[in-house]
């Protein structure tokens, strides 16, 4: 039941709730795919653990997600919704009914789709507004939610944290190779090269606020040829001739995948 506070109280929702249960059927593990220092970043490393309870994780859906906003704004009216960040107020206008009904009803309205559609957005969004580490705990929390749902349905495969540090340690060999053509593997290597090199081209930028316009270009190519013609000139003269914006994008005459 809603209650609207004003002049005299008004029942807006009414809702019956039928065999709701906080314990998860599975336990989410909240984990570290980044393995960051806990010393130098507690914060970043307070909330790693294992939880029981649905509304535990919709803490952690609403403080890392969503910077504390979508606990106070489940039912706030949308023009009165009071979040400065655009993008932010958007994304929990769309989803906050669905994201409801996962964590205090138990219904799942394909909450793990729907969930895959705004942690994209939510977390370029803070890349873009240059706040790094909290880009990073929200793909911890993005990567958790991949191995629960994939351990709820018994898919099997490979654990999120094993393949992503399969794909860092295999791009960081290529790049520290003396080779002069490197070849990714696979399409995981090449994007994630792809992001580390837009990610330090961003870091380049002097502006106070580093717009994804910067990138976009290169996002929206539709190939590695199309991404090595969109790079600035000045970002294929610092990296000096390495990877796709510096012009080495081929190897034995085919591009990379």
């Amino acid at each position: 039941m809603r209650i609207q506070k004003g002049k005299e109280l008004e029942i807006q929702v009414q809702d019956s709730i039928v065999n709701y249960q906080d314990k998860l059927l599975l336990n989410f593990n909240y984990q570290d795919f980044f393995k960051m220092n806990i010393e130098k970043y507690p914060e970043y490393t307070k909330n790693i653990g294992i939880y029981t309870k649905r509304t535990d994780v919709g803490r952690l859906i609403n403080n890392i997600f969503f910077s504390k906003y979508l606990l106070t704004n489940y039912f706030t009216d949308a023009n009165d919704i009071s979040v400065k960040d655009s993008v932010l107020k958007r994304i929990i206008i769309m989803y906050r009914n669905v994201i409801f009904d996962w964590i205090y009803k138990g219904i799942d309205n394909n909450f793990e789709v729907v969930e895959k559609q705004f942690v994209l957005e939510l977390i370029k969004n803070t890349l873009i507004n240059d706040y790094n580490l909290r880009a990073m705990t929200q793909l911890n929390l993005h990567w958790s939610f991949e191995d629960y749902f994939a351990n709820l349905e018994k898919r099997g495969g490979e654990k999120m944290a094993d393949i992503a540090t399969k794909i860092r340690m295999s791009v960081k060999e290529k790049v520290m190779s003396k080779d002069k053509a490197v070849i990714v593997n696979n399409n995981e290597e090449y994007y994630y090269a792809i992001g580390q090199l837009m990610a330090y081209f961003i870091s380049l930028s002097k502006a106070s606020k580093k717009a994804q316009s910067l990138i976009n270009p290169v996002l929206d190519a539709q190939n590695v040829v199309g991404r090595a013609q969109q790079c600035p000139r000045p970002w294929q003269q610092r990296v000096g001739g390495f990877g796709p914006c510096g012009g080495v994008g081929h190897a034995g005459g085919k591009p990379f995948p």
